[in-house]
């Protein structure tokens, strides 16, 4: 489980965020893992991201955590 992961926005467009999910797609199916999913902003500037490696939007959350807040429920299978 990770709870965020952000990329410092001076580091932003240089492929640190689809290496590091690409590391992270390794060690998931290590662990025998056949998805993996993710949660976030529909506005989110990394969903275009998210969409080339592999992720396809499979549920929608209106009030995230009673915040008011919509969310784009994204999964990405082995």
């Amino acid at each position: 489980y990770i709870a965020e992961l952000t990329i410092d926005p001076s580091f932003q467009g240089r492929g640190i965020g689809g290496r590091t999910l690409d590391m992270l797609f390794v060690l998931f199916r290590a662990q025998g893992r056949t998805s993996v999913r993710l949660v976030t902003h529909p506005l989110n500037k990394a969903l275009k991201l998210y969409i080339r490696r592999g992720f396809a939007v499979t549920g929608w959350i209106a009030d995230y955590e009673k915040t008011g807040e919509p969310r784009l429920v994204l999964t990405r299978r082995f």
